[in-house]
């Protein structure tokens, strides 16, 4: 990080470690589910109505934290972000029935949505190379939701299902304690001459078809993720094996799915070194006609192509997130960032869960690809609306950094 500043470092490692941190509770519930089934004795549906109360919670918490956000200041919200969830996360060790646990996850939700439009929000005011920091910050949530699953698995099996929980809260409470060492304020001249970034405080918004157009290709890549998603494992497990081995079908699906997360942290990375001297609008567009392009290949495929196939969609999918983050930060007057950030999150997390319920209908009454065939037309959606952005920059004067 020799590139940043003191400050912006000491934000970067925080964001990176709160990143990591929030998608744990996202994805330690799925590997855990035969240990909470047993401990609560319930089915299947009731597992699944956690999910969806915490998915919910941590899509709609999203709006009013990012309006908050442009009241008061990243600082104080990030610090109740660590100190509200790890509290929660402890507390888990002392639920014993189902419904204590929905409600606890159903919180956990709402304090964990508080995370994403705050955090890119402060990295937009106060990080000079954003669009590197946003590649490199978009890493750890992929690392996160890549690595979650066989960590809480392992301890589940291990130590009981709580374990899991009390790690990440008490983990937490240390990264709440250092988001309290951040210094308040935005970007300001600093000691070694380096040159101060310039935001007008009242721009104008972009105008509402740009808007629209933004928001409507974010919600249609996270209602294609969640859908792709959510039965890539059993997808995986029903079209590509492993030869002889004696590994189990669902092993395998899992062992695919955690391959194309990890490829997604390629993809972030790379597309967050070139954003900031490319247009993001451009590059907005080829990863959503891209990534549509190798889901609608995973309807049709099976084996080696299906697997490889999958790889790129995850590459893609992922390098659109400093993508869009990017986008709203060079658009976006300051006084309204974390609003935008927070709409944006909402439409990603609240709006695209929806999609799990779609995919479960198709691949009950089609077949599971047909999900895949369905997703990939979101992603083309996600396009259409992506080549107006790059008309719209064209055109109109950009809010953006002037260094």
């Amino acid at each position: 990080m020799n590139e940043y500043t003191k400050t912006e470092g000491r934000i970067i490692r925080l964001t990176i470690a709160g990143h990591g941190f929030t998608h744990f509770f996202e994805g330690a519930i799925p590997p855990l589910i035969p240990l909470l089934m047993l401990s609560f004795g319930v089915d299947y549906f009731r597992i699944g109505i956690v999910v969806t109360v915490f998915s919910y919670a941590y899509g709609l918490g999203s709006l009013p934290a990012g309006f908050i956000t442009d009241k008061i200041g990243s600082k104080g919200l990030i610090s109740l972000f660590f100190f509200g969830t790890s509290i929660l996360s402890l507390t888990v060790v002392l639920v014993n029935g189902y419904y204590a646990f929905l409600i606890v996850m159903g919180a956990i939700g709402l304090t964990g949505s508080v995370y994403h439009p705050t955090a890119n929000t402060l990295i937009s005011h106060r990080v000079r190379n954003r669009g590197r920091a946003y590649g490199i910050h978009g890493i750890s949530g992929s690392l996160s939701l890549a690595l979650t699953p066989a960590i809480a698995a392992l301890m589940g099996a291990r130590f009981g299902w709580k374990s899991a929980y009390l790690v990440a809260g008490l983990v937490g409470i240390f990264l709440a304690f250092y988001s309290l060492t951040l210094p308040e304020g935005r970007i300001k001249r600093e000691p070694d001459g380096k040159p101060e970034i310039r935001e007008a405080a009242e721009e104008e918004l972009p105008s509402k078809m740009f808007l629209g157009a933004f928001f409507i290709s974010a919600a249609s890549l996270g209602m294609a993720y969640r859908g792709i998603m959510t039965f890539l494992p059993a997808y995986m497990a029903e079209n590509f094996s492993l030869g002889n081995t004696d590994i189990d079908k669902v092993s395998v699906g899992g062992i695919i799915a955690t391959l194309s997360l990890l490829s997604g942290t390629a993809g972030q990375y790379i597309t967050g070194r070139i954003i900031d001297r490319r247009s993001p609008e451009k590059i907005y567009t080829l990863i959503s006609f891209a990534g549509g392009s190798f889901v609608l290949l995973m309807s049709f495929t099976r084996s080696l192509p299906l697997l490889l196939s999958a790889i790129c969609f995850a590459f893609f999918y992922f390098s659109a997130q400093p993508v869009q983050n990017y986008i709203l930060a060079k658009h976006m007057p300051p006084r309204v960032r974390g609003l935008g950030f927070g709409a944006h999150f909402f439409m990603v997390f609240a709006v695209g869960s929806t999609a799990a319920a779609i995919s479960g209908f198709l691949a009950d009454r089609y077949g599971l690809s047909t999900v895949y065939l369905s997703m990939s037309g979101f992603f083309f959606l996600s396009w259409i609306m992506t080549l107006y952005l790059v008309r719209y920059t064209r055109k109109a004067p950009l809010h953006k950094l002037e260094t």
